[in-house]
């Protein structure tokens, strides 16, 4: 019974959907100035205006999340690999993905 408790709290503290979403977006929020911060200040990837990066970076964390928790809440623990699966997907397609040192050219 301790091991059914420990995953179905760590996949589910909240129960209703709505509220999941809700703190989903409250969360987002507050981590799209956090990032744009560290990215544009600490280690100088991002320019121009921090508005406009925080403002950009909020919308992209709060898709990342709603995805997984909409893959979660219909297809239960298969939606998490199933999310993984599609985000990391979706890295292999942008222009920038052979820049990095996990793919040398």
């Amino acid at each position: 019974m301790q091991a059914a408790f420990h995953v179905r709290g760590l996949t589910r503290p909240v129960r209703s959907l709505a509220r999941r979403v809700a703190g989903t977006l409250a969360a987002a929020v507050a981590r799209g100035p956090a990032v744009a911060a560290i990215l544009q200040f600490r280690l100088g990837s991002l320019q121009g205006s921090y508005a406009a990066n925080a403002a950009a970076v909020a919308p992209a964390a709060a898709a990342v999340s709603l995805s997984l928790i909409g893959l979660e809440s219909l297809l239960g623990h298969p939606g998490f690999g199933l999310d993984a699966a599609a985000n990391c997907h979706m890295c292999d397609q942008t222009p920038y993905c052979h820049l990095s040192a996990a793919h040398p050219t």
